[in-house]
Formats: structure tokens, sequence, C-alpha cells
């Protein structure tokens, strides 16, 4: 068998071609991916745009409904947007518009093409005038041969102002076109004179806070492009020397903090933003914090949709101040459809979302969210990744509010100049996660904050105690302000698509930013190992800082952690396959492993955590055997119905796969239960077409995994991808063999000339 190639070696870009996001993710190949790539060129270069979202907006109308509670008229969606070009789009448009347009190109670059055209056409009834969209969508008609759906297309991007005709005509995929009527009408309709451009955004004008209210308007705000968010300008208020009252009432957190104000020893809450988006349901209530500035929307800024809900992308500039402190929160949920959860997990499940709550913790920004069913005793706890991008609330409605004078407190209480290099080093969020944990109850030593009870993925309101993050906070000394911890993903395995992971487009990393990392355990593998690096952590100043690695969640027997470097930092992580977690502190039942990881630099305090999170398939049974290898994974089992599966991140698979293995241990493929049939698969992935009587593969099909929406979920499809393997044997005792591609039929011969009519017969002689 010397110089035979591997099977992946004949199969070209289906077997080798990755995307940048994922390598281990399959890339469409062939002609696929031309038309995948030349349908969506156009809008992909348009847009400037490539991460993903999920199609929230179908059923984020059914969110629980506080309109009119704080006296805000409901908000309803915006209608269809005019701009013919992403610069065009409404400013407090735009960070919705980057959203749905990032899931189109994710979509068709991951290789799902059905959500890819579905999140495309959403968007095109969104922005019905944008030219690239229509264009992308033409190509994608064309490409299916729906010649008049496509020739639609083209003359409602003429009629928008689309004036390159001759970039249409030298598209391939239009070629069939040409002489349709119906295209040449839409490019005689791009040759003519074009409309006139829209006119360039005003500049922003920064106004006053008035009585305590900072409004953002269309005056005030403009979209920045060091951010990727709206930016709205205030003029700072000046200081009027009045006595100053950092907190109303008599309780003894109040006590404690008006007395640090007035002597001085404390910053108070002067120049802190504070941002409700429920409609006033769950409003901080006026007057408990004086000296916070709330931040309200306009009402032509609210028409737009802008303000209600998950943190959808602001930032304020109070002076010279471009990232004062700012806190906020929505007491509201997605309550329906099978999408429901909470504003936090909504933010961690949307893709995109995770990087935008990075930008929120690394500007000076921190958000609190109730948990709204995502963490109780029916489900567990469903959050797939822990962060320490937010704080997430036990309960529902109002559950936010122990959080919001917690962090207002925080706030108000840290020195004055620990506060301003706080602020100068957008270091705020990160040592507010700090002094919260640090202030719950029982954690009041180091090791009792490197422990489980610091960091549960949802803070109970009756655990927090104000008076003790208050002296945490007035405690602190600017040389004693930790770092934030920054993690990198250095090395990890990854499942081979079609034989270990089934579904186009699925990966198992979720997502990757700087102090949080996710990762859904997609393979058959048993166990998932990563070298994590933390390396790019940096001390204010040139203290060596070192690093502290501990698992929060998950079985000790089945993760292993093994810092290296002379500071520990970075570690080797091995997590084996967990048929459940318990999730500290209220024993919740969970599926997910957390592994936080500490810096510690001498003179300061522990930093708050960084967390790599592994999540597993609620609904999957596996078995392995005593040499780790798989032995059985039933991806539906009816075991564990009740248990709850994202059907974002957990498409549905009907099938059961049982795995053969040669008596040398080598694998020998699977056999698939599916459907009530029953079929049998290669080591190489292939369904088996034809067996000898041995029953050994001789002739077997590459398969594909399409995801499709389906009945509202998402489902992984089976189909043969078209190659075709041969098996050959060396020998009657040879099993295991060696796979070639099927030649491809010979093309039909010509037929040959027909041979001129041959001379009759003479007639028989019937007298013989």
């Amino acid at each position: 068998m010397t110089g035979r190639r591997n099977w992946t070696d004949f199969l070209g870009a289906s077997a080798d071609a990755r995307t940048d996001r994922d390598p281990a993710a399959p890339a469409p190949s062939g002609r696929r991916a031309k038309w995948i790539a030349g349908a969506v060129a156009v809008a992909l270069v348009a847009l400037g745009v490539g991460a993903a979202v999920a199609p929230w907006d179908a059923w984020l109308e059914q969110a629980e409904d506080a309109a009119g509670a704080g006296g805000k008229p409901a908000l309803t969606p915006p209608p269809p947007g005019v701009a013919r070009a992403p610069a065009e789009v409404p400013i407090f448009r735009r960070t919705e518009f980057q959203r749905e347009a990032r899931e189109v190109s994710e979509s068709f670059r991951l290789g799902r093409p059905a959500e890819g055209e579905a999140a495309l056409r959403r968007l095109i009834a969104r922005w019905p005038r944008m030219e690239a969209l229509r264009l992308a969508l033409a190509e994608i008609l064309a490409r299916r041969g729906e010649y008049d759906a496509a020739e639609a297309q083209l003359a409602a991007a003429a009629e928008a102002g689309y004036r390159d005709a001759q970039a249409v005509t030298r598209s391939p995929l239009f070629a069939p076109m040409q002489d349709r009527p119906g295209f040449q009408a839409a490019l005689a309709a791009m040759d003519e004179p074009a409309p006139p451009p829209a006119d360039p955004p005003k500049p922003a004008i920064p106004s006053a806070i008035a009585d305590g209210d900072a409004v953002i308007s269309e005056a005030n705000a403009e979209w920045s492009t060091r951010d990727g968010v709206v930016r709205a300008w205030f003029t700072a208020p000046e200081a009027d020397g009045s006595p100053r009252l950092a907190m109303s009432g008599d309780s003894p957190e109040a006590r404690l903090l008006n007395r640090l104000v007035a002597g001085g020893a404390a910053a108070g809450n002067r120049g802190d933003f504070y941002e409700n988006r429920d409609d006033d349901h769950s409003l901080l209530r006026r007057g408990l914090f004086p000296e916070l500035t709330y931040l309200e929307h306009e009402p032509a800024v609210r028409a737009q949709g802008f303000g209600r809900g998950l943190a959808d992308g602001i930032v304020v500039a109070s002076g010279e101040e471009l990232y004062p402190p700012l806190f906020g929160n929505a007491s509201t949920a997605v309550a329906g459809g099978p999408y429901w959860r909470s504003m936090a997990r909504l933010g961690l499940t949307s893709t995109g979302g995770p990087q935008e709550l990075w930008r929120e913790y690394a500007s000076n920004q921190i958000y609190i969210y109730p948990e709204h069913k995502d963490h109780d005793g029916f489900y567990g706890d469903v959050f797939h990744a822990n962060t320490p991008y937010m704080i997430v609330s036990q309960g529902s409605s109002g559950s936010d509010q122990t959080a919001l004078r917690g962090v207002a407190a925080i706030l108000a209480a840290l020195k004055p100049e620990t506060k301003a290099a706080l602020v100068r080093e957008r270091l705020v969020a990160p040592t507010v996660q700090m002094i919260w944990r640090r202030g719950q109850a029982g954690i009041e030593s180091d090791e009792a904050y490197l422990s489980p009870l610091a960091h549960p993925t949802v803070f109970d309101p009756e655990t927090a105690e104000p008076e003790r993050m208050i002296e945490i906070a007035n405690a602190l000394e600017p040389a004693q302000i930790p770092p934030m911890v920054r993690l990198k993903v250095l090395e990890e395995s990854r499942p081979t698509p079609g034989i270990t992971l089934f579904g186009e487009g699925l990966a198992q990393p979720w997502f990757d930013t700087p102090s949080a990392i996710s990762r859904l355990f997609r393979g058959t593998e048993r166990t998932m190992t990563m070298r994590v690096g933390a390396a790019e952590t940096q001390a204010r100043d040139d203290r060596p800082v070192s690093f502290r690695w501990v698992l929060l969640r998950g079985d000790p027997a089945k993760v292993r952690i093994r810092p290296g470097g002379a500071r520990g930092e970075q570690a080797v992580i091995e997590v084996d396959w967990h048929e459940g977690v318990e999730a500290p502190p209220r024993g919740l039942r969970s599926h997910r492993v957390d592994v936080a990881v500490f810096a510690q630099v001498e003179g300061a305090a522990l930093s708050a955590p960084a967390f790599l999170s592994i999540a597993f398939p609620p609904r999957e049974e596996r078995l392995y055997r005593d040499d780790g290898q798989v032995e059985m994974i039933n991806y539906d089992a009816s075991v564990r119905q009740a248990e709850y599966a994202d059907p974002w991140l957990w498409p549905e698979r009907g099938w059961r796969d049982l795995y053969r293995y040669e008596s040398d241990g080598r694998p020998a493929g699977w056999t698939r239960t599916a459907e009530d049939a029953f079929e049998r698969y290669t080591r190489h992935g292939a369904r088996v077409i034809e067996s000898d009587l041995r029953e050994r593969p001789l002739r077997a099909e590459v398969m594909a995994y399409p995801l499709i929406p389906e009945r509202e979920v998402r489902v992984v499809h089976r189909v043969p991808a078209g190659p075709r393997l041969v098996y050959e044997y060396d020998g009657p005792q040879d099993r295991v063999g060696y796979a070639t591609p099927e030649p491809a039929p010979a093309p039909a011969a010509a037929p040959a000339p027909a041979p001129s009519a041959p001379a009759p017969a003479p007639a028989p002689d019937k007298t013989q």
C-alpha cells in the first residue's frame, strides 16, 4: 500500500478549504463556492461586514412588554429605510443594519445558503432601496435559473439608483439572461441619469446636561468610526460648590457613602451616566443617587428603535472625557417563540453580540439584565458561557435593582484619584466587577474569591452586601488597581467535518473575545484540548503579572489544567465529555464547564476573572470505550427530551450513530439509525452503497450536512455530496483497505453514422 494517497487528497477544496473564522469548518468547493462568492461579493464589498447574528428580529416583538410603565409610548418597528448605501443609513439604525448585514455575509461564508438568503430577504424588506442587497439577491436567483425574479431585483436596484450596467453585463451569472427583454430593460434603466446623492450628515453639536438629564438627540449624536457605535456629545456641567449628597435615605450604606463623599474621601457620582432601556419599567429611582446623570432618548431617536432592550451601541462624551462611566439596565426578555431568552443570553448567542459586550466592558460601561427563566429550577442554568462583561440578576423584572444600586455605590465610593485612573485607563468595568464579586456574602478572603461562589453565572440579589462593596471600593488605591485579563487561544483540537462533526457551517468555537472565550462541544471525540495564553495582559506599571487558573465548574476528574511559563501565562486545558454539570451555588443542573483566569500583581488586588466556557449539547447521549474512543452517540435521545437545548446553538439531528472498530482498535466506521432506516458509513464518513460478501465497503458516497431552517428551528440534513469512493483490499484478510475516488463516467460516444441501406434480400423460393 506504499504510495497510496489519502482519500481526502482527491476531494480538493471540499476537504481542504477552510474559513478564516474556523479552520475546521468546511468551505464550499468547486462551482458552488464560485456562485456563492459571486452572489454576495457586491454586498460584502459595499456593506463591509463579516460577522453574523441570529435572526432574532422575526420574534423580538414577543419580548416582555413593559411599555407605558414609565409613561413612555411603546416602541414600534421603524418604517422601511430609504438609504441606498450604508453611509446613508441613519446613525440610530446603523447598528441594527450592520447586525443584520453581518448575518447575511456570515451565513454564506460558512456555507449556509438557505439561512443566508432568508436573512438577505429580511434585510431587503427593511432597506428596499439598498442597491447592493438587490444585486446580491439577483445573482442568487439567476444562479437558480429564476430569471424573472432576478430581473425584478435588477430593476429595483436600477430604480434605487444603481448605475453600473457594465458590471452587471460582465457577471457570468447573468449571461443566460442577456437577450431577455426584462434584463435589457433593467440595463437601460441603469443608463439613465443617477439620482442626486444624499445630503451628508450634519456634525454633532454638544448639548447641555439639564436637571440631571442628558438627552440623546439627532443634533448631538454622530457615528463613531473609532468605536463602531453612536457617540453622543455633552458639555460637562460645572460643580456649583453646594453641599454634596451621594445617596438619599437613611440606610447604613447611604450614611457610609455620604460621610465619605462629604469628607472628600470618595469621588461621588459626578460624571457618571445611567441609562434605562426598558421604558422606565425598572428604573433606578431618581434622587436615590442625586449626582447621577440620567441618559435619555428624544422621541425622534426612540422612533428609530434605539434605546430599548439589549444595549445596542452607545458611547457618550462629557466635555473632554470620551469614556465616562456608564451603567444601565433592561428589565426585558424575549418571552415567546422557539428562541426565547433573556437579554443577557441574547447578547451571548447573537454573533457580534459578545464583541459588543466586550466593547462596552473596555469602554467603562456595564449593564445589568435579569436572567428571566434562563437560570431557574425548571430548566436549570441554560447559559452556554460566563463572562465578566455584564451582571445578570436572579429573577425577572425588578431583580436588577440591587445590582444597579451596588454599581452606583461602588462608582461613588472610589477615591477621586483612583476613579480618575480607572476612567483614563478604561478599567472601570473590570474593577467594578471585582468589587461586586468580593462584596457578595461569604467572599471575605482571596481563597473565597477564587471559589465558584464568587463567580456564578447569575447573582442572587439576596447575597449582595452593599456596605462591604463601598468599603472595598474606597480602600482601593491607584497602585492597587488590578489589570484586565486578556486571553487568546493559541492551539486547539478541531473535529473533522463530515467525520467527527456533522453540520455545515457549525464549529466548536462560538466566540473569542479578550476576556471571555466560548466553545461548543460539537465533535465526537471524548476530549477537547486547548492551549490558552494570557500573555497579552499588562500591569499598569513595570510590576510582573502572574496568573491563577481555576476550575469553577465541572468534574475535576474530567478537566485537567496544566499551567505553563514562569508566571503561568499559558495553560493546556483538557476537557472530557460531561453528561451534566452542577451549577454552583444553587446546585442547578447545567451543561457547561467554566475555567477562570485571574491576574495577580504584587501589591494589587486580584483581578476580575476572564472566562473560558465549554458547553455540551444537552440532549445528546454518549458512550465512550475504555480506550477513549466513541462507542455511541444519540443526537436526540428520548431520555433527555426534558433538557432545554438552545435551537440556535444546537440544531436538530435526528439520528443515532453506533461506532465500529477493527480488532486492533482502528476505526471501521459507524452504523446510523435515522428515520427507521439503517445506514452504514465508512471510517471516512462516506455512506456505503455497495459491499462485498464479507460486508466490506466496495463503493460509498461522501455526504453533506446542510443546515436548513425548518419548523421554526434549525435542522441538519443528510444529502449525498457528489464524490463517490471505491474501496480496494489487499486480500481477503484485509478489512481496512484504501479508498480512491470513483472515476467519472466516460462521456457518451458520438453515434456512428447510419450505414447505407443494404440491398433487399431476395424473396425466398417457396418451391424449394
